[in-house]
């Protein structure tokens, strides 16, 4: 993401480093999930969850209870400023050892995201420049 990218047009970004607060909700915007389909088909889901757990360590800098199952990493994750969503993390890992659905328990049952901040923030400045 060196380069900007032409005839797209971004999502809100943050004006500043970590806008997740803990235990807020969050909006997922997920692509596909393999363990949501309907007749045989993986649609592209919204959901409402929660930031868990922010900042815990390197390897799982948040935790939440999205709904989320394998191939919905890079889902996009919003949170509500004033009027505006904001794109403010991102879907990268599941680690669940319960079925999906079950809900957020913060040893067996939870998912990872990265948030929009640091190096990562930067990326998505660059390549929105003209």
């Amino acid at each position: 993401m060196e380069d900007p990218i032409s005839d797209v047009t971004p999502y809100e970004i943050p004006e500043q480093d970590n806008l997740l607060i803990e235990g807020e909700d969050i909006l997922q915007i997920t692509g596909m999930s393999i363990d949501y389909s309907v007749n045989g088909t993986f649609p592209k889901s919204m959901e409402i969850c929660r930031a868990e757990k922010i900042n815990l360590t390197n390897r799982s800098p948040v935790k939440h209870g999205c709904d989320t199952g394998g191939v919905s990493s890079g889902s996009a994750q919003f949170v509500k400023r004033g009027d505006k969503m904001i794109f403010a993390a991102m879907n990268v890992a599941e680690h669940g050892h319960l079925p999906p659905g079950s809900g957020f328990d913060e040893e067996m049952n939870y998912n990872t995201s990265t948030p929009v901040t640091g190096r990562f923030l930067a990326a998505i400045r660059a390549a929105m420049k003209p």
